[in-house]
């Protein structure tokens, strides 16, 4: 009997621990600010005055060319992103899901050094 108590509370735990998933808070929620180094590239319209192709005019890419996500600049000035563009970059801000994509809502954008 007193070994059944242990070994029961044991299995218990396992299973209320186990219900807990990874992705606790919606994926809307946003998360703490975390700084991302990657490559910044343009992907608005270019001759267009409309821009359907994708929801955000800037992009993040991994220095091996995979998505990182959209970076939304529209807290920090827009003045110098041409200087950015295509060269490695540190962005810090946070990260939250909208619509399935990433989307990095930038608070500061530099050059990496």
């Amino acid at each position: 009997m007193k070994k059944i108590i242990p070994l029961a509370a044991a299995i218990l735990l396992g299973v209320f621990l186990s219900a807990c998933s990874h992705r606790y808070t919606p994926d809307n929620m946003v998360s703490s600010p975390r700084t991302m180094t990657g490559i910044l590239k343009y992907n608005g319209a270019v001759f267009s005055p409309i821009s359907f192709l994708a929801p955000y005019k800037y992009s993040l890419y991994s220095i091996n060319g995979d998505f990182i996500g959209y970076v939304d600049n529209t807290s920090i000035p827009a003045t110098g992103m041409d200087s950015l563009l295509n060269k490695l970059v540190v962005v810090r801000g946070v990260a939250r899901y909208e619509d399935g994509d990433v989307v990095i809502k930038a608070q500061n954008l530099d050059i990496s050094r």
